[in-house]
């Protein structure tokens, strides 16, 4: 599949705008193989590195670095929605409203929709919030108990 991200590519744009996306999340999860197969000027190779950084600055409550990786990562990029969700994580728990507005914008095809719900989770009104459990999923439960601390 990779191949088909070089000099003549088969992909139509609209998947393969889609297959970056997979392609960043799943090197984003640890997939070093991702960058190493795609070509070196391909979105998800360029971006890669502010991605990485972006989720380590968040990781140790790097604010500065945080905020200087998400601004190297370009709108347009297959990163995008990661830089919503981030950005969403920034405001908890004082700005909610703000974070929601964020989180609204990853699509239902997103790579990182899961996430998102995850984090939408995590969000929720302790009563919203316990009720949502049951079906949630058990990763996702996990994941929003982390950040709700």
């Amino acid at each position: 599949m990779l191949d088909r991200f070089g000099p003549g590519n088969t992909v139509p744009p609209p998947q393969r705008d889609r297959l970056r996306s997979l392609l960043a999340a799943a090197y984003l999860s640890g997939a070093d193989l991702v960058v190493k197969r795609l070509p070196a000027d391909d979105p998800v190779v360029l971006h890669a590195v502010s991605a990485r950084a972006a989720l380590a600055a968040y990781c140790a409550a790097e604010d500065a670095a945080l905020q200087g990786a998400l601004a190297a990562i370009p709108f347009r990029s297959s990163y995008q929605d990661w830089v919503r969700i981030l950005k969403a994580l920034q405001h908890l728990p004082d700005a909610l409203q703000e974070a929601a507005g964020l989180l609204a914008g990853v699509g239902e095809e997103s790579a990182f929709r899961h996430l998102q719900q995850a984090t939408q989770l995590a969000f929720l009104p302790e009563a919203s919030f316990l009720e949502a459990i049951p079906d949630a999923g058990k990763t996702s439960v996990r994941f929003a108990c982390a950040l709700r601390g």
